[in-house]
């Protein structure tokens, strides 16, 4: 077998009419199925596990509803802070498809989904061009495209309101993925990259306060690409725009801790953080509190094994950005939250950030491995056979979050469509935590008068 070719023989015709099979489908082609797998299984959760009802914050539209349809809907009410964020792009896109179609929550959901894609579109176009080899890519494709659709970010993929989350990581991904292009092509549309990273940064940055971080991430991947210094100046003038005028009017959440209080709780400020990043696997706080230990430590090597192919670096960037990107979200989060019992760190909404670290993490293992002079290993199914209890562990996890998140909903559904709801239903549904019920039922009242989300 001096050519390398099969022999036509019994017992492998049927292994080599897989080969021939595999080799007639493009890389492109092959690396695009277990994104597409993915999100056929997040649409059959959202159908199957979604429920048209409002909850928690969804509630705090009902004043926006309230003075569209008396038309003094002003911008101001778009751009006002909710908590920590202004979620001016969200606000946007909720009104729209409330007025559309009567305030369908499955349809936010599905709105969701469909910004996730767009994420799910930038990381799948990465592997197809950081990763040449294509058993590597295989194996990176899938294990990228199922971290990314994990259930344990159930939160992100139930509730309507939360594709403020889904908005933010498809503006900072996309914006990653467009400042790598202009840094490694030579083509003459580098500026329109270039715009399009600018853009979609902006779009982050006004979805949730977590968006922000794209500028800093955004001009570290420019200066690695050694750009001149007219895009690295433009990049920290629009920056610098852009966070200024989120801060500006800023006012700091009633009931949020000392900013300072970090500084006096060390310890926790760093089980915190650990348990943020650990929190894309387990979602109790010991577990991911150790999981979290173990993905930093993983890190270190591969950090390493960048270093000593730093002249290949860019190769690397774009998955170091994501990495970048998830440990800040975890610091930042960790200085706002500790001390906090309202914001737990395995929260199912922050998984969104965290599963950045992991992809992040995955994607620069399997370039690093590309890059390697391994012949005739079967590194590809080596990473899928270490990484695949690791994604049993977060899909158990997150499928049980699914049913009890779809159990609450349903319960929500059922006592606020009772003609007078009780104070243990509206407490239930409410985000506010004085338990202001006589403000969740003047608010319950209007959606019922006007028909929508399914009253």
């Amino acid at each position: 077998m001096v050519d390398g070719s099969i022999p036509s023989t019994p017992t492998n015709k049927h292994y080599r009419a897989f080969v021939l099979l595999i080799m007639k489908i493009s890389k492109w082609q092959i690396l695009l199925i277990p994104f597409l797998v993915g999100g056929c299984f997040v649409l059959y959760s959202v159908a199957h596990y979604g429920v048209n009802t409002p909850a928690w914050d969804e509630w705090d539209m009902v004043p926006l509803f309230q003075k569209a349809d008396h038309h003094n809907l002003g911008f101001s009410d778009l751009w006002a802070q909710h908590n920590e964020h202004r979620i001016l792009f969200p606000n946007i896109v909720l009104l729209l498809n409330a007025y559309i179609t009567h305030w369908n929550i499955k349809a936010e959901a599905l709105i969701g989904f469909v910004f996730s894609s767009v994420t799910a579109l930038m990381l799948y176009l990465l592997v197809l061009s950081k990763i040449k080899r294509q058993g590597i890519a295989i194996a990176a494709a899938i294990l990228i495209a199922a971290w990314f659709y994990s259930p344990i970010q159930y939160e992100n993929w139930l509730l309507g309101w939360q594709l403020e989350w889904s908005m933010c990581v498809a503006g900072i991904v996309t914006s990653l993925y467009f400042i790598d292009r202009f840094g490694t092509s030579k083509q003459a549309n580098r500026r329109l990259f270039f715009g399009a990273a600018m853009a979609s940064a902006v779009v982050a940055t006004y979805s949730l306060a977590d968006g922000m971080l794209v500028w800093p991430v955004g001009l570290g991947m420019l200066v690695l690409y050694k750009q001149s210094r007219r895009p690295v100046g433009i990049w920290l003038a629009a920056g610098g725009l852009a966070i200024a005028a989120y801060y500006c009017g800023y006012r700091q959440p009633a009931g949020s801790p000392a900013i300072g209080l970090f500084l006096h709780q060390r310890l926790n400020f760093m089980q915190y953080t650990l348990s943020y990043l650990g929190s894309a696997i387990p979602s109790y706080q010991g577990q991911a509190l150790l999981m979290g230990i173990i993905l930093v430590v993983l890190l270190v090597p591969a950090l390493y094994m960048v270093w000593l192919r730093r002249s290949q670096v860019e190769k690397f960037v774009p998955w170091l950005a994501l990495i970048a990107l998830a440990v800040m979200s975890a610091v930042i989060t960790a200085i706002g939250r500790v001390g906090s019992a309202a914001a737990p760190s395995t929260a199912s909404r922050y998984a969104a950030f965290s599963l950045l670290y992991v992809i992040g993490l995955t994607g620069l293992v399997c370039t690093i491995l590309d890059t390697m002079a391994i012949k005739r290993q079967p590194t590809g199914l080596a990473i899928l056979a270490i990484s695949i209890p690791l994604l049993v562990v977060s899909y158990t996890y997150g499928m049980l979050g699914m049913q009890v998140q779809s159990g609450w909903l349903h319960a929500v559904k059922t006592c606020t469509h009772q003609a007078h709801p009780t104070t243990k239903c509206l407490f239930s549904t409410s985000p506010y935590p004085d338990h202001n019920t006589e403000l969740t039922a003047a608010r319950l009242t209007y959606v019922k008068s006007k028909h929508w989300a399914g009253y």
